[in-house]
């Protein structure tokens, strides 16, 4: 009907248009040499992404690392007095000698203001300064010194009171995944690293504590975790709670008598997942204010 056009088109067998073996060609060239620029750019992206990972983590472990040796780094001999609930464990742990840091409260407050702890962990990443402002956002992405970074800071909650009277203190921390901050938290899933890792050391202006671990486990975050309560009955409830769905089994008698404290930090099994750490606070020593 329109033999210019049909002859123009030159329809094969099949019955499509003919088209060029070269320009076939070029176009395969073209994708060819277009993908070959995508996967470039992925992989220059996914570099400076691990480098720039691994820069942040470097940054904030020098940070803390030198933090640690200007106001933490010498150590001293220590009686531990066992000031805790009368329990039969504290009695027989009186007399202990335990090996404290020498925390330079003086200097880590003229530093940052915020700070109110420093919690110590032997044979472990943690030993790091812990502060507390007026949210619970802030230290999530900046550094003991007030650098920005994702790293971030060990923080008690805002509404807790600084001094670790309340029923429950939390202390928040992130996972990270090269074993900074509160990494090892997800360690207390297993009975063998809980017998090695039974307590911790927690320094205030005031007072030293052991913290006595007695539960841990991954909890759903969403809706909080109480700091203080109305009744010794619904502390003493909420402490049995722990015990039944703790990861780990401990000796550690706990009462609706003690202050305890909350060591929180991400778990990726669920969405909202937390792993918690439970201890009791036992004084060890007074410290000169």
């Amino acid at each position: 009907m329109f033999p210019g056009l049909i002859g123009l088109l030159d329809f094969g067998g099949n019955g499509m248009p003919k088209r060029s073996g070269k320009t076939s060609g070029k176009k395969r060239r073209w994708l060819y040499n277009l993908l070959i620029i995508i996967l470039a750019a992925v992989a220059v992206y996914s570099g400076y992404r691990a480098w720039s990972e691994y820069h942040i983590r470097r940054v904030a472990a020098n940070h803390y690392e030198a933090v640690a040796s200007q106001y933490a780094a010498e150590t001293e001999e220590a009686t531990d007095s066992a000031e805790g609930s009368g329990t039969e464990e504290d009695a027989e742990s009186a007399g202990e000698t335990l090996s404290l840091l020498n925390i330079d409260f003086d200097g880590l407050l003229a530093e940052n203001a915020d700070t109110v702890a420093w919690l110590y962990c032997e044979d472990t990443v943690i030993n790091y300064p812990v502060v507390q402002t007026t949210d619970n956002e802030y230290y999530l992405h900046h550094l003991f010194g007030g650098e920005t970074n994702s790293c971030g800071t060990l923080f008690v909650d805002a509404a807790n009171s600084p001094d670790f009277t309340d029923d429950n203190t939390i202390i928040y921390g992130h996972y990270m995944k090269n074993g900074q901050m509160f990494r090892t938290l997800g360690e207390y899933d297993d009975q063998e690293y809980y017998e090695e890792h039974p307590t911790m050391i927690l320094y205030t202006p005031e007072t030293v504590y052991q913290i006595q671990i007695f539960a841990s486990a991954i909890l759903d975050g969403s809706d909080g975790f109480p700091l203080n309560f109305a009744t010794q009955e619904e502390k003493q409830e909420w402490i049995d709670s722990l015990r039944e769905v703790s990861d780990i089994h401990s000796e550690v008698e706990v009462t609706a008598e003690d202050q305890l404290v909350t060591l929180y930090t991400c778990a990726y099994t669920f969405e909202d997942a937390r792993r918690l750490v439970f201890g009791k606070l036992v004084p060890v020593t007074d410290v000169d204010p």
